[in-house]
């Protein structure tokens, strides 16, 4: 299998587009491969040019909300097979399913998602499959929570609203993803498979 490469981009457009940028030897190294910049391929939900990308203590890159987020096919390839991003974090926006209850850690956190991934085999080959339940909570106090989904943000919205928890091949979805955390203000991070993941911070407005 082709080793998934995890890299940072900013958001130039929200327009879909079919070519990209050269390399920057500002990207970051993963596992001391080269990384290319984001290019916008014909499934690209955004195209976007490459920054240097922060790593937090953990090792992840540091996203901000409108930021894609993206698995390259292989290494030094300019497409991805994975792009997703976090269009939005809301802190205890009020839950709109009639089976609702309260949060069990203490408060909600939705995060609104767009993604979509890459033609067979490439996405077979890369991926093996999409799924976005990986997640996990830094309170502000530093202490990681792990149980963040949980049968009570599972019942805060309706089927309609919250996005599909897996993905297959040549797909685009939008949803949300709502997560049970004990502080109102801390840092949200995401993996698929494992590994070297995505990190955004949250807190209350």
């Amino acid at each position: 299998m082709k080793k998934n490469i995890l890299i940072t981009a900013a958001v130039i457009t929200t327009v879909i587009a079919t070519s990209g940028c050269g390399n920057s030897p500002d990207e970051p190294k993963l596992t001391g491969a080269p990384v290319d910049p984001a290019t916008a391929s014909s499934s690209s939900p955004a195209a976007a040019t490459a920054t240097p990308a922060p790593r937090s203590p953990r090792g992840n890159l540091i996203k901000k909300v409108g930021e894609p987020a993206l698995v390259l096919i292989e290494e030094g390839s300019k497409d991805w097979a994975l792009n997703f991003t976090v269009t939005d974090i809301q802190v205890d926006p009020g839950c709109t399913s009639p089976q609702a209850v309260p949060a069990e850690n203490g408060h909600f956190v939705v995060v609104s998602l767009e993604a979509a991934t890459v033609a067979e085999p490439e996405f077979s080959e890369v991926l093996g499959g999409v799924h976005f339940g990986g997640w996990k909570a830094i309170a502000s106090n530093g202490t990681t929570v792990n149980n963040v989904m949980s049968t009570a943000s599972f019942s805060c919205l309706g089927s309609a609203e919250r996005i599909p928890s897996s993905m297959g091949a040549a797909e685009k979805v939008a949803g949300k993803v709502v997560l049970d955390v004990p502080d109102v203000s801390g840092t949200l991070v995401h993996t698929q498979g494992g590994g070297t993941g995505w990190e955004w911070e949250y807190d209350a407005k």
